[in-house]
């Protein structure tokens, strides 16, 4: 089946009600920064739209507490694929460490939209 239409009615909805959203991808090891006194991480950016929406108070602190109390659900439509850990999502002026990656792929080629698990920086 030629999922080429799902993937543009996707596309046409996370646009539609959505907003801006900045993927931060690593491009390389973290490094020192002794005037800030910070650990940075060197990123470029890529743009693409996303959905933030919450989870539901019975999915968090479950047994293994991979959701916690604060953490958002993300559904994306993005050009490049998330890395777990490495890469940050910027939504509005909040930016989301990336906890976790689904891709909906429902066929094995073509990517319909991420959904991201954020965790919120501080």
């Amino acid at each position: 089946m030629n999922y080429g239409k799902v993937q543009t009615l996707a596309e046409y909805l996370v646009s539609k009600f959505g907003s801006d959203a900045i993927l931060k991808k690593a491009t390389g090891q973290q490094k020192f920064d002794p005037i800030t006194g910070m650990t940075e991480r060197p990123f470029r950016q890529v743009l693409g739209k996303a959905i933030l929406t919450h989870y539901e108070v019975e999915a968090m602190g479950t047994k293994d507490n991979l959701i916690q109390a604060g953490d958002v659900r993300i559904i994306a439509v993005l050009p490049e694929k998330p890395v777990e850990v490495d890469d940050s999502i910027l939504f509005g002026d909040t930016e989301y460490n990336i906890i976790s990656v689904k891709t909906v792929v429902p066929n094995a080629k073509d990517v319909i939209v991420y959904e991201l698990q954020g965790r919120r920086l501080i």
